[in-house]
C-alpha cells in the first residue's frame, strides 16, 4: 500500500484544478509559484505537498497519454 495524501491536500488540489488547470504544468517549481499567486497558503509544507501532488498528477497524465497514443511504426 502506498502513502495516502491528506484529505486537505486533495481538496485543495481539486479546487485549484477546477479554477486554474491551465496555469499548472509538470514542473514542481513553477507549480509552487502558481500556488503562491492564486492562493493564500502560508504553510510551506502544505504548499509543497500541494505542488508535489499537482506535479505527480501531471506526470501521470502525460505518461498515460503517451502510452495510449497509437504508434506509427511500420514493419
Amino acid at each position: 500500500m502506498g502513502k495516502s495524501r491528506a484529505l486537505k491536500t486533495k481538496r485543495i488540489v481539486k479546487l485549484l484544478f477546477d479554477k486554474h488547470l491551465d496555469r499548472f504544468s509538470s514542473d514542481f517549481e513553477e507549480n509552487k509559484k502558481v500556488i503562491n499567486e492564486v492562493t493564500t497558503i502560508v504553510s510551506k509544507p502544505l504548499r509543497n505537498r500541494t505542488a508535489g501532488h499537482i506535479t505527480k498528477l501531471f506526470v501521470a497524465k502525460s505518461e498515460t497519454e503517451t502510452e495510449s497514443s497509437p504508434s506509427t511504426e511500420t514493419a
